[in-house]
């Protein structure tokens, strides 16, 4: 009689079991995800645009290199902004108000591609990985450095 009193019971509630062990197994997924990207890394979609921005500030800085053609848009500026606030809010990045007056530069490394966007005062630094599939790193700093742009030429 008891077994049968079982059987009933789990007969009844087999819903809420199946939608318990559901919820189970998506909390462990989303803290799986969650410890995935502690790393602080942002891997890009296709819908994003971020690498795109990426390639085409990396292209600008080779074209004005070569022969001063590149060119660095307000809009490729904002979006690497959007960029940098998404990968830590609280940092700060150039002003976009005159993209031809902002330094782009490539000095790759191994493994890593990096752009870095410098005025006359600060330097943003973006680190991906070689393929351009995410950011690694992204850092600001007081001290402008070197590169080409297309209104002045080589810093």
């Amino acid at each position: 009689m008891v077994e049968r009193q079982q059987n009933n019971w789990v007969d009844e509630h087999r819903g809420l079991v199946v939608i318990g062990v559901i919820i189970i197994i998506l909390f462990f997924v989303a803290i799986s995800s969650i410890q995935q990207n502690s790393d602080k890394t942002i891997t890009f979609t296709p819908s994003d645009g971020y690498a795109l921005a990426i390639l085409n500030a990396r292209l600008a800085s080779s074209s004005n290199a070569l022969d001063g053609s590149g060119k660095f848009t307000e809009e490729t500026c904002n979006k690497l902004g959007d960029l940098a606030k998404k990968f830590n809010p609280s940092v700060d990045y150039i002003k976009c108000d005159s993209p031809s007056l902002i330094y782009l530069d490539t000095p790759d490394s191994s493994g890593k591609n990096i752009l870095t966007l410098s005025d006359e005062n600060y330097t943003a630094t973006f680190t991906t990985d070689k393929d351009t599939n995410k950011l690694i790193d992204y850092t600001f700093s007081s001290k402008p450095s070197g590169g080409f742009n297309e209104s002045g030429g080589r810093k």
